[in-house]
């Protein structure tokens, strides 16, 4: 059985610059992608940020999550796009490697730190040509860690993803390993006002979010699942909103859900918004409810009160982090299989976990009482 691991939380303020830089003038952080794993890094980020105030520290990522981190744009000298969806396409691949690469060998790196332990992130930080190459000992794939010099292992009782990003951050400076307490901030150009008010809803309204779908089949809970979490709420408390959120491409699975409804009307917003409005639209919301996906993630960090299902993954090691939350994950079945399909084909683990006791928290929740 694996110690208990209790994280030392600390104010982003209360990090005390070095007094020696370590050499380390400009330094790279490779983290492309997923949405959850680049909020996960957030915090290392600051402890990395505060560390070395003086350093001038750029940021690979994924072209299409690249708005997130307008949330810390004061704190990065540079944002370099990764724009994968080039990368798939024959003719545009060879001239979007060249200038990826011509990108991030501009600035001459004391340090490239790949957070993301993938082949992938392992060649753009062998790219760099940096003198020092950090990332964790223990990689994703096989064979990522071949480039780094600097391979940190990180303490086998610690296994939430936050946790293990501020170990790597805390042995490549030998400081002692802490979680800077982040909140994403409000941004003063994201207004959604205009968003509710197109859509009936008063500024002041309170209303609910549900993000029913996930990149896993295997962490998709059915619509019929969702749809009747909705009646259920609606039923008992009239009044409030139901909001649906998700990207473009999951506007029709979102639009089951809507149509399963027998007495709910949720107002389906997916693929409506931008990324910055997504994120206040959670901010703005009573709680979320949610598969395990990237919205658990922002809820997390603006401090709503996440639902969340769990089927195929591991809460402990990607669940929501800061505040109060309610996980739902079956005692039976093969939970934590983390198979993207089920293999068995039934789906033992989402049909193990009752809609209506979901609904009956969230509403305890609205109301305060847990």
């Amino acid at each position: 059985m694996k110690d208990l691991y209790i994280p030392k939380i600390c104010d982003i303020d209360d990090i005390e610059p070095l007094k020696d830089n370590l050499g380390y003038r400009k330094i790279l952080i490779v983290k492309p992608s997923s949405l959850g794993d680049i909020l996960h890094a957030f915090p290392a980020f600051f402890l990395l940020r505060k560390s070395l105030p003086l350093a001038k520290i750029d940021w690979v990522i994924n072209s299409t999550l690249s708005p997130v981190l307008g949330y810390i744009r004061s704190d990065i000298n540079r944002v370099i796009n990764f724009r994968r969806n080039e990368f798939k396409k024959t003719k545009a691949a060879p001239k979007a490697l060249v200038s990826l690469i011509a990108n991030i060998r501009r600035a001459k790196y004391d340090l490239v730190i790949d957070m993301q332990g993938l082949i992938r992130s392992s060649m753009m930080t062998f790219a760099a040509r940096a003198e020092h190459r950090a990332g964790f000992a223990e990689v994703k794939e096989r064979g990522s860690g071949i480039f780094y010099d600097k391979k940190i292992s990180v303490p086998h009782e610690i296994t939430h993803a936050i946790d293990k990003n501020c170990s790597l951050i805390s042995g490549i400076l030998g400081i002692e390993n802490v979680v800077p307490d982040f909140k994403l901030p409000f941004l003063s150009n994201v207004d959604i006002s205009d968003i509710l008010s197109r859509n009936g809803i008063e500024e002041v309204a309170k209303y609910i979010t549900f993000s029913p779908v996930a990149r896993w089949a295997t962490k998709t809970w059915p619509p019929e699942f969702f749809s009747k979490i909705a009646d259920i709420i609606t039923y008992e408390i009239p009044d409030i909103k139901i909001i649906l959120l998700g990207s473009k491409g999951e506007r029709i699975a979102v639009e089951e859900v809507v149509a399963n409804c027998k007495h709910a009307k949720p107002l389906n917003l997916a693929g409506t918004t931008g990324l910055s409005e997504f994120i206040e639209l959670i901010r703005g919301s009573e709680l979320l409810l949610t598969n395990d996906s990237g919205p658990m993630h922002i809820a997390a960090f603006v401090r709503t009160p996440v639902f969340a299902m769990f089927g195929p993954t591991f809460p402990e090691k990607t669940g929501p982090y800061w505040q109060w939350h309610k996980v739902y994950q079956a005692s039976k079945g093969c939970v934590k299989c983390a198979k993207r399909n089920c293999y068995r084909n039934d789906l033992e683990c989402q049909k193990a976990v009752s809609a209506k006791k979901v609904a009956e928290d969230m509403m305890k929740n609205f109301y305060g009482e847990i």
